[in-house]
C-alpha cells in the first residue's frame, strides 16, 4: 500500500498496460487466400506478427515486415479467381508483392493469434486510404507499428510516497501536528477510484486482464479511521474531475476516430435514461420473488385498473426477460398506462422481433444513454456507416446483472459485427461472459461467429455443428453458417449437412431464418457446382414462397454467372439455352452466359442473353456486342461499338474488322453437287466411316434442336 491509499496492484496494473514484447523472428510464413462476395481475402499466417508497413509500390502494393523468412505461396490460387487478385509474390526481405486485376481498395485486420488478414475490396480506394499511399523505394524498417501505437496510453500517476506533497492536494501533510486534512484524503480516494474505474473499463474491452481477488479487501484497508472529535472541516476544494486523469485503450481512440464524439446532443431527442435502463429498474433478487404481488395491485380498492401498476408489471416482465408478457400487460391494461409504447417495443425487442418503423428506439441509437442499446437492437440491419453510441451501448452492458447480459449480450455483438466493429463485439463478448455463467447456444453462436469473422473456419464449425443438432432455435442460423463456412473454406458440404439443411428449412418455410438457410443451400450446391439440382431447389423456394423475389433473382444471377465460368460445355448449353426465354438476367450473370455463347461460336443466343439494354452499354458489353457482329460478317457495326476504347482486347477487334471488307450480298445457291452412289453393304473401311458419318449426323440434329428451343 502507497503512503495515500493508491493500492500497488492498480499502479502495477497500469504500468504493465506499458510493456510492449518484442517480436521474434519468422522462419517462414504461411500465405492462404479465400474469395468472399465482395473481396478477397489474403492472410498472412505469422507465427509473431512484426512490425509492418503497407502501400503501394509503383504499380502494386507492397507488405514490407522486415525480419519475416520466406513466404509462403503454393496454396494461393486454389481458392480465388483472378479478376481481383492477379499475382502474388515474394520479394525477400519480408516484402509481399500484391498485384490487382480490379479498382480495389484495401483493408486490414491484425488476428489475435498473431496473423494478419488483408482483404481486397470493390471500389476505387478513399483519399485519405492509409494503404493507398506510396512507399519509400528505399525503406524496409516500417515505422512504429500499431500494436505498438495502441499501448502508448496516457496515464497519469502520482510522483512516489517519499516526494509526494499532499499540501497540493489542499492541506497540511497527514502526519502534521494538525491531524489529516479529510477534504483532502476524499480528493485522493476519489482519483484511486478514477483509476480503477478506468482500469476497469479496458477489462471490458478485453484490453486488461487483472488479479481482483483481493480488490475489495484493499479498499476497505485504505478507509481512513473515524475521529473521535473532528475539527471543522475547510471550505470544500472543487469536485475532482474526472475527465483530468484517464486510462485510455485504442480501442476507444480508434473508435472516437472513427465515429467522432457523441457527447453532444444528437439532432433528434434523447429520452430519459431510466426509461431504458432495465437493470436499475430492480435488484437481482427480483427473480426470486414471485409475481403475484404485481398481478394483485392491478385493480384498486374499488376494483378500477390502475395504469401505474400494469407499467410496473409490464417492466417486472421485461427485467425478467420475458417480452411477450410484457406485451400481454400492456395491451389488457388502460390506454393511460405510462410510456405504453416505449415498453411494448422493448417487449418485441426482448423477444427478437422488430419494431414498427414509427418506433421513437430505433432513433436512440447515437444517444449518450442507455437508450442506445435499445437503438441498437431496434435496428433491421446495420453497416459500417450506422452511426451509433458504442460507449454509451457498452457501457449499459457492462452495467447489467447477468441474466440480461447473457439474453441481450449476443445480440449486440453480432450487431457489432455487421457494423465492422470487431473491438466492440469482443468488449460485449467479455461482458456476457463476466461472472462465470454457463454456456448457452447464444453465447456459443456468438463464439462462433467472432471466429469465423477471422477465417478461423478449423475451431468454429465444430461449435455450429453442435449448435446444429441442438435444435434450439440457434439450430438455423448455425447450420446456414456452417454451409457459409464450408464454401468459404473450400470445402465439401456433403449431402448430410444439405438434407438436415432442407428438412429444417422445409419446417420453418417463410420464417426468415427458413429463408437465409434456404438461400444457403442454394448457394451450396452452386458451390458444388449442382447447377440443376441448385436451380431446381430455387424454383421450389419461389414456388413456397420460402424466398423473398429480391433473395431469389440474386441467387439466379449467381447461379448463371457460376455455369457459365465452370461448367462444361455440354451441362451450360443444356441448362442455360431454355434460361434465354424466362427473366432477363442481371448485369454481371447474363455478361457471363453472353461471354460464354460468343466463345462457342453461337451469335444469335448470345445476343438474346445480352436483351434488350436501353441504358448505354458500359465497355465489356460493348466488347461482347462487337465480337458478336465480327461473326455475324458485319465489321463496320463492330467499329462502331468499339470506338473509344483503347484496352488491348479492344484495340485488337478494330484490327480484325478494319482488315474485313463489308459483307457481299447473298449470291445464288451454286448447283446441285453430283452424288455418288455407295455400294451397298460396303465393309472394312468404309463401313467404318459411314457408322461415324451417321453418329455425326444424329449429334448435329440433336444440337440443332436444342438450339432451336432455346434460341
Amino acid at each position: 500500500m502507497t503512503r495515500y491509499g493508491i493500492p500497488p496492484s492498480l499502479v502495477g496494473a497500469a504500468l504493465a498496460l506499458l510493456l510492449l514484447a518484442s517480436a521474434a523472428r519468422a522462419q517462414g510464413v504461411p500465405v492462404r487466400t479465400a474469395e468472399h462476395d465482395g473481396f478477397t481475402r489474403i492472410v498472412v499466417d505469422f507465427p509473431r506478427r512484426p512490425d509492418w508497413r503497407l502501400g503501394r509500390a509503383g504499380d502494386r502494393y507492397e507488405l514490407r515486415a522486415p525480419g519475416t523468412g520466406a513466404y509462403d505461396l503454393s496454396d494461393i490460387y486454389r481458392r480465388i479467381y483472378a479478376d481481383r487478385l492477379q499475382r502474388l509474390e515474394d520479394l525477400g526481405d519480408g516484402r509481399l508483392g500484391i498485384t490487382l486485376g480490379c479498382v480495389c481498395n484495401l483493408s486490414v485486420i491484425e488476428l489475435p493469434n498473431q496473423g494478419l488478414v488483408i482483404d481486397v475490396r470493390d471500389g476505387a480506394p478513399a483519399p485519405d486510404d492509409p494503404y493507398n499511399i506510396v512507399l519509400d523505394p528505399g525503406e524496409i524498417t516500417p515505422a512504429l507499428s500499431r500494436d505498438m501505437a495502441s499501448l502508448r496510453l496516457p496515464v497519469v500517476l502520482p510522483p512516489p510516497a517519499a516526494s509526494l506533497d499532499l499540501a497540493a492536494l489542499g492541506g497540511p501533510p497527514r502526519d502534521s501536528a494538525e491531524g489529516p486534512d479529510q477534504a483532502a484524503v476524499e480528493r485522493v480516494t476519489a482519483l484511486r477510484e478514477e483509476l480503477i474505474a478506468q482500469i476497469a473499463h479496458g477489462m471490458t474491452q478485453g484490453m486488461v486482464k487483472m488479479d481482483t481477488g483481493r480488490l475489495d479487501q484493499l479498499l476497505r484497508s485504505t478507509q481512513p479511521a473515524a475521529e473521535a472529535e473532528a475539527t471543522p472541516p475547510p471550505p470544500e476544494p472543487a469536485p475532482l474531475p474526472g475527465a483530468h486523469m484517464r486510462i485510455e485503450t485504442q480501442v476507444d481512440r480508434d473508435r472516437r476516430a472513427r465515429t467522432g464524439s457523441l457527447d453532444g446532443t444528437p439532432p433528434h431527442l434523447c429520452l430519459d435514461d431510466e426509461l431504458f435502463d432495465v437493470g436499475s429498474w430492480y435488484e437481482p433478487e427480483q427473480l426470486s420473488r414471485s409475481v403475484g404481488a404485481a398481478y394483485a395491485a392491478l385493480f384498486d380498492a374499488r376494483d378500477r385498473p390502475d395504469a401505474a401498476a400494469y407499467r410496473n408489471l409490464a417492466r417486472d416482465m421485461l427485467y425478467r426477460t420475458f417480452g411477450a408478457e410484457a406485451r400481454s400487460a400492456i395491451r389488457e391494461g388502460p390506454a393511460d398506462i405510462p410510456d405504453r409504447d416505449i415498453l411494448e417495443d422493448m417487449g418485441r425487442i426482448m423477444d427478437g422481433d422488430t419494431v414498427p418503423e414509427r418506433s421513437v428506439i430505433a432513433r436512440q441509437i447515437d444517444c449518450n444513454s442507455p437508450g442506445a442499446l435499445w437503438g441498437l437492437l431496434a435496428q433491421d440491419a446495420v453497416t459500417p456507416d450506422t452511426r451509433m453510441n458504442t460507449e454509451a451501448i457498452l457501457r449499459t452492458l457492462s452495467a447489467w446483472p447477468p441474466h440480461l447480459r447473457r439474453h441481450l449480450g449476443p445480440r449486440i455483438a453480432r450487431k457489432f459485427l455487421d457494423a465492422g466493429d470487431r473491438d466492440a463485439a469482443l468488449a460485449a463478448r467479455n461482458a456476457v461472459e463476466r461472472g462465470g455463467s454457463g454456456p448457452t447456444p447464444e453465447a456459443a453462436m456468438l463464439e462462433a461467429q467472432l471466429r469465423l469473422d477471422v477465417g478461423d473456419h478449423r475451431s468454429a464449425e465444430p461449435i455450429l455443428a453442435e449448435i446444429a443438432a441442438s435444435r434450439t432455435v440457434e439450430a438455423a442460423g448455425a447450420l446456414a453458417d456452417l454451409i457459409a463456412s464450408r464454401i468459404e473454406s473450400n470445402g465439401s458440404v456433403g449431402d448430410d449437412l444439405l438434407d438436415s439443411a432442407r428438412a429444417l428449412a422445409f419446417e420453418l418455410e417463410a420464417d426468415p431464418a427458413g429463408q437465409a438457410l434456404t438461400a444457403r443451400i442454394v448457394e451450396a450446391l452452386v458451390h458444388e457446382q449442382r447447377y440443376a439440382e441448385a436451380l431446381a431447389d430455387l424454383r421450389d423456394g419461389q414456388s413456397r414462397e420460402a424466398l423473398p423475389p429480391e433473395t431469389a433473382e440474386q441467387l439466379r444471377d449467381r447461379t448463371f454467372a457460376a455455369l457459365a465460368k465452370r461448367s462444361d460445355d455440354a451441362t451450360f448449353l443444356e441448362l442455360a439455352l431454355p434460361a434465354l426465354g424466362e427473366a432477363p438476367l442481371g448485369s454481371a450473370a447474363r455478361l457471363a452466359v453472353a461471354d460464354r455463347l460468343v466463345a462457342l461460336r453461337l451469335p444469335e443466343q448470345a445476343r438474346k442473353a445480352l436483351g434488350v439494354n436501353l441504358a448505354i452499354p458500359k465497355p465489356r458489353e460493348r466488347i461482347l456486342l462487337a465480337r458478336i457482329a465480327l461473326m455475324e460478317d458485319r465489321p463496320r457495326i463492330a467499329e462502331s461499338y468499339l470506338a473509344g476504347l483503347e484496352d488491348q482486347e479492344a484495340q485488337a477487334l478494330l484490327k480484325k474488322a478494319a482488315a474485313r471488307p463489308d459483307a457481299v450480298p447473298d449470291l445464288p445457291s451454286p448447283p446441285a453437287e453430283t452424288t455418288v452412289a455407295i455400294p451397298e453393304a460396303p465393309t472394312g473401311l468404309l463401313a467404318r466411316n459411314r457408322d461415324l458419318l451417321g453418329a455425326s449426323r444424329e449429334r448435329r440434329r440433336a444440337l440443332q434442336n436444342l438450339l432451336q428451343t432455346g434460341g
